[in-house]
């Protein structure tokens, strides 16, 4: 397969898919219309792109030593929609225990994603807190308004995706070489996905309604709060 598309072109197209994947539908389109645009002009497809050879980063977020109980919302979120996979660890440093978020992928889409994971990562508490104090609720409602939340914010995310896809004839589909890179370097087979709580129906509600009205707020292609570690 001949590719003779400049280095700088193929990342552009990058970023611009992986913006394509805003909450804000007007955005999206823009950047998956001028996504398709290079594609054209440069006589490629989304595959070709994602199948150029590239090198893949991992960036170790921190995160807090007790479980967080939507930490697997974000996850699925980030998987699903920002082009990356991620995984936890925890050991031992300085005899201090830590545990982090590695989310891996090219360096675009990395930075997207940790953007994201930072952002949702306050907007869930957020969220959350609002929701308790105005109905009330104690935290035994906690885990069916976090489900509420995700689906909610899930179900947007992927009617965005859609309707851009359908708009501009763009289908984004995910980076079979990060898979296998992943597979190689960490060798992660579980990708089963946990079950998730409705017991509140109120809660489960009115999280999913939150969820459908997030939106994840502009700022996406500057360097994320979570200052992380970046590995080659």
């Amino acid at each position: 397969m001949t590719f003779n598309a400049p280095d700088a072109v193929v990342s552009k197209i990058e970023k611009l898919l992986a913006l394509a994947t805003s909450s804000n539908e007007h955005e999206a389109r823009i950047a998956a219309n001028k996504a398709a645009e290079l594609l054209t002009e440069y006589n490629l497809t989304v595959e070709q792109v994602q199948a150029k050879e590239k090198d893949y980063i991992v960036k170790e977020c921190p995160m807090a030593l007790k479980k967080c109980p939507y930490d697997t919302y974000l996850r699925d979120i980030l998987q699903d929609f920002f082009f990356v996979r991620v995984f936890g660890s925890q050991g031992y440093l300085l005899n201090m225990e830590y545990k982090t978020l590695n989310i891996c992928g090219t360096a675009a889409n990395v930075k997207v994603a940790s953007y994201v994971y930072d952002f949702l990562n306050r907007k869930f508490y957020e969220c959350w807190m609002t929701y308790k104090v105005q109905n009330l609720k104690g935290n035994e409602a906690r885990a069916s308004y976090y489900n509420g939340l995700y689906e909610g914010l899930w179900n947007q995310l992927d009617k965005t995706k859609g309707a851009v896809e359908s708009k501009t004839g763009l289908m984004v589909i995910k980076d079979k070489k990060l898979e296998a890179w992943m597979d190689e370097e960490f060798n992660l087979h579980n990708t089963r996905r946990p079950s998730y709580s409705t017991g509140d129906a109120h809660a489960y509600g009115c999280g999913k309604e939150d969820g459908s009205n997030l939106r994840i707020a502009r700022g996406i292609t500057s360097t994320a709060r979570n200052n992380g570690r970046y590995l080659k």
